[in-house]
């Protein structure tokens, strides 16, 4: 079971690979001027590290819940 979630992983993080390069694909294909894509850049940053706060959040209440 372990080895076929391995897998798994591996086959989802592959693709995800994949599906981002279509998404670099097509920012380039836009006509988006160097601003507005340096802006689109640091809002996807800004985004991603608001996530990984909620997610450190979570992860930290599942602990001590597990913990009690």
């Amino acid at each position: 079971m372990a080895i076929f979630a391995h897998k798994n992983y591996i086959t989802r993080c592959m693709e995800a690979i994949i599906n981002m390069r279509n998404f670099l694909k097509f920012i380039n294909s836009m006509a988006l001027s160097p601003s507005n894509k340096r802006w689109l850049g640091e809002r996807l940053i800004h985004e991603a590290r608001e996530e990984e706060i909620f997610m450190a959040h979570i992860m930290l209440d599942c602990k001590d819940t597990l913990m009690r």
